[in-house]
């Protein structure tokens, strides 16, 4: 994870201290620069906290724009498959900036 990446995590406002980690761990399994597809078991394993307490910060996270949540579905047979958690734009210029910084 690049300092630019690590500035905005932990220079963001109005975050909490799980918030942050949510956000640290959905990064850390990213596709990219637009989001990170995980099941909450393995989110709620990353950061050690149970699934309705996840569920109230991701909550937290979408209202302030940083991610949105897209449930994901098999087309083959209904299951549910991992989230699918596409970063705000804010976010998503962050990592971009970030991966071209890499190159």
């Amino acid at each position: 994870m690049t300092p630019a990446i690590q500035q905005f995590v932990f220079r963001r406002r109005g975050l909490t201290a799980p918030e942050r980690l949510i956000l640290l761990a959905l990064i850390e399994h990213r596709q990219g620069s637009f989001g990170a597809e995980i099941s909450q078991a393995e989110l709620c394993d990353d950061v050690e906290i149970a699934r309705s307490t996840l569920n109230v910060h991701l909550l937290a996270l979408e209202e302030q724009g940083l991610i949105v949540r897209e449930p994901q579905r098999s087309e083959i047979d209904g299951t549910t498959l991992p989230t699918f958690y596409r970063f705000g734009e804010e976010l998503q210029r962050v990592l971009g900036t970030s991966e071209r910084g890499r190159e």
